[in-house]
């Protein structure tokens, strides 16, 4: 809502904190979201390494809960809202265009930071 300033003001900073709240929670699309804020410099400083482990973190969840319905309290409908939000097919691309970018040293330490994020 913050992101796009659906019925409230736009506000990219508020946006990427809650993201950030819901992707420590293990939720795969804030994850993604988060990622590509600090791909962007979205509501946060640009900062590649942070962005591909987030996204790298999104890859991971996704893939291993892609449907987010392997959740008890989750609905098949919910499940399917979550999909409409982010394609893991996505996920992966743009993990990748930001892997593409980054020096061995640079990969090394998204790949840490992605393993303390992963829930």
């Amino acid at each position: 809502m913050y992101q796009e300033g659906l019925g409230i003001d736009k506000n990219a900073r508020r946006a990427a904190r809650l993201f950030n709240t819901a992707a420590k929670q293990g939720y795969g699309p804030a994850q993604f979201r988060l990622g590509m804020c600090y791909a962007n410099g979205i509501g946060v400083t640009q900062d590649p390494v942070k962005a591909a482990a987030w996204l790298a973190v999104a890859d991971a969840t996704l893939r291993q809960r892609p449907l987010i319905a392997a959740d008890s309290q989750s609905t098949a409908t919910e499940a399917t809202d979550a999909m409409k939000v982010v394609d893991p097919g996505i996920v992966k691309q743009e993990l990748e265009k930001v892997l593409a970018e980054l020096s061995p040293e640079q990969r090394e330490a998204a790949s840490r930071l992605a393993q303390e994020n992963m829930k």
